[in-house]
């Protein structure tokens, strides 16, 4: 247990001792560290000395220089700046002396400097002479201003007094103008009502005569249609000269517009561009050989109504004069029913020789515009056959023909021609009248148009 005890304190004291010298070690590198860093600091001052003292460092002069230097330049660098940048101006060399500088200044008497400077006091006494003469216009001006702003005021105190009275004014006229719309306003009212009621009144006096209108012409019909039968009971069937009851009538005569009005309108079944034939009152209307009307004068339907209709005059006789209460007929036209027609062949609108079946399709177009009806077969029912150009049987072709292309037209054109003539005798037998194309035109009105 003893030994055990001595190694112990052997070990401490072993490890005192080498605590020791590198204590020691430590001590005196840093101590010689320490010795090395106040030469170097006083080596610093010193240096820093031999360029400023330390009351010298402390003053304004040398502050000034302190707060100019910067971005890498020391207060020696600023110094020796401006030292270069005065020798500049006086006009001196760098590298002379401070010596010799006061001496070669001395010597040059009227040196740049002195010129500059005299330079810049001119250059300053110009300058204050233009503020002066700044500071008196600004003075002129705000005279200006001020006498500008007293008349500003008077005009506006004008201006407010010339509004008050208009003011006033628009109030007074305004009160008279409510005062006026009022009265106004019961005068309209009056007079709405008066005419209210006369309109009315007027209403119920045109609804009156209209349906008395409507009772004649349906009693003048009714009586027309029994004339027309009894005319066919004593003249008989298949008479060349037929007397046919009219149509309408005009009821009256606007020469100055050459117009006529009739009494026929929607009701009737009027269509746009139809004519009439003219025949004087209390004539009778008897049809030619060919079955057609012709009177003194030609009208053509422009403007329908529901009860009436304006037409204008295409056509009158040398003399003739239309009158009140003259008859119109159209022997195409029925109030009751519309007319059929059956179209064949082709027509020749120009004239020129050349038939087409376009020119058919505007004579059905006619046919359908003037409110008739087209069919596919000619029967009793037709009422107009309207053929195109009668076509021409063609020769028998020579026996060297075969090619099939002219066969077959040639086999048409003889087809045509033959149907041409079985319509025309059919149309004879079931006395249904045969209107070609100048015919048709006639009828519908095309060529006044």
């Amino acid at each position: 247990m003893a030994r055990g005890q001595d190694s112990t304190v052997t070990v401490a004291a072993v490890l005192a001792a080498i605590a020791a010298v590198v204590f020691g070690i430590l001590a005196l590198v840093f101590y010689t560290q320490l010795s090395g860093a106040n030469q170097r600091a006083e080596s610093a001052t010193n240096d820093l000395n031999a360029y400023a003292t330390r009351s010298e460092q402390s003053s304004p002069e040398v502050g000034v220089y302190k707060e100019q230097a910067g971005r890498g330049q020391s207060v020696v660098g600023v110094m020796l700046a401006e030292n270069q940048q005065l020798r500049s101006i006086i006009g001196v060399d760098a590298a002379l002396p401070m010596t010799d500088v006061d001496t070669q200044v001395k010597a040059k008497g009227d040196s740049s400097l002195l010129r500059t400077v005299t330079r810049l006091e001119n250059d300053l006494e110009q300058a204050q002479a233009q503020v002066d003469a700044k500071e008196q216009a600004l003075a002129d001006v705000r005279g200006d201003l001020e006498e500008a702003n007293r008349e500003l005021a008077t005009t506006r105190q004008r201006f407010n007094q010339a509004a008050q009275r208009l003011q006033a004014q628009f109030e007074q006229l305004a009160g008279a103008y409510s005062e006026s719309m009022q009265k106004m306003d019961n005068a309209e009212g009056r007079y709405s009502n008066l005419l209210t009621r006369v309109r009315s009144d007027k209403d119920q006096q045109i609804r009156e005569q209209q349906g008395s209108i409507q009772g004649l012409d349906q009693q003048v019909r009714q009586l027309e249609r029994r004339v027309q039968q009894l005319i066919e009971q004593i003249q008989g069937e298949g008479q060349v000269n037929q007397v046919i009851t009219p149509d309408g009538r005009i009821v009256a005569v606007a020469d100055e517009k050459n117009q006529v009005y009739i009494n026929l309108g929607k009701q009737d079944r009027l269509q746009l561009g139809l004519t009439f034939e003219v025949i004087p009152a209390g004539e009778l209307i008897r049809t030619d050989r060919e079955g057609e009307v012709r009177g003194i004068g030609t009208v053509e339907v422009i403007a329908i109504e529901e009860n009436t209709a304006v037409c204008r005059i295409v056509r009158l006789e040398r003399n003739a004069v239309l009158s009140e209460s003259d008859s119109i007929v159209n022997v195409a036209y029925d109030r009751d029913r519309s007319s059929k027609f059956y179209v064949f062949g082709q027509f020749d609108f120009t004239d020129r020789g050349n038939p087409s079946q376009g020119d058919r399709s505007r004579i059905e177009g006619m046919v359908t515009r003037w409110g008739g009806e087209l069919v596919d077969e000619l029967n009793y029912e037709v009422d107009f056959l309207v053929l195109g150009v009668r076509p021409i049987r063609p020769a028998p072709l020579p026996s060297t023909v075969i090619d099939p292309v002219l066969i077959e037209q040639h086999a048409r054109a003889i087809q045509n021609a033959d149907q041409y003539e079985r319509l025309l005798e059919q149309a004879q037998a079931l006395s249904i009248p045969v209107l070609n194309q100048n015919r048709f035109l006639g009828l519908v009105g095309y060529y006044e148009r």
